[in-house]
């Protein structure tokens, strides 16, 4: 058994909630384990063959409904597309209005939409619907999280401030393994370096070349 578990939502069955539907960065972050050797030093470091527990496991949501539950695992990526409010003249369908569920979309009549940002869970069904591409989506990229677990002492998972890009999403998984891997002794899981270190401090190992200040 491998000591890392990656899983990826079922987005290859047609689902139309995806905001990202392409399979490659699951493959690219098991190069990533396999890279660093990550299986054979779990093995030195415990008794006897590898179990559940000694995985670290990541789940990729390929829409807001994080059907994979990313909130409970040492790392969770969802994908996210934040939209944004463009220069073309809105028809006042409505389409957006009907669209979010999150009620994160206000309509005036003069102005056109505006998107609530502390409501929007970045899923652009209302960029998608809207016939005037008036919203349009911004960037693609994903929300991570990290620190999740279940058990005994269940813990769910911190969200890195931001939107990261593929590419930075990779390096800040990287970033994650070699930290736990400096701190087994201590943490077996990514969850318990939050007794080692506070949540400021652990964003800033594994991010801080993509944070916002």
């Amino acid at each position: 058994m491998n000591a890392y578990k990656i899983k990826m939502c079922k987005r290859e069955n047609g689902c139309k909630n995806a905001v990202y539907k392409e399979s490659e960065i699951s493959d690219e972050i098991v190069l990533l384990f396999d890279g660093i050797n990550y299986t054979d030093f779990i093995k030195r470091e415990i008794k006897g063959p590898v179990k559940s527990h000694h995985q670290f496991k990541v789940t990729i949501s390929c829409c807001p409904n994080s059907c994979p539950m990313p909130q409970i695992v040492d790392l969770g990526i969802v994908a996210a597309s934040p939209v944004m409010v463009s220069n073309e003249n809105c028809s006042n369908c409505n389409s957006c209005i009907n669209t979010c569920i999150e009620d994160a979309i206000l309509l005036d009549a003069m102005k056109g939409p505006k998107i609530s940002h502390d409501r929007c869970v970045y899923c652009a069904k209302c960029a998608k619907n809207c016939p005037t591409e008036t919203i349009t989506i911004k960037e693609s990229g994903f929300r991570i999280m990290v620190g999740g677990k279940l058990g005994r002492h269940a813990r769910l998972a911190s969200e890195l401030p931001g939107i990261f890009s593929k590419q930075e999403t990779l390096i800040i998984v990287k970033n994650s393994i070699k930290l736990l891997k400096e701190n087994y002794s201590g943490a077996k899981r990514f969850a318990d370096l939050f007794s080692i270190y506070d949540e400021n401090q652990i964003f800033r190992k594994i991010a801080a070349d993509f944070l916002v200040n």
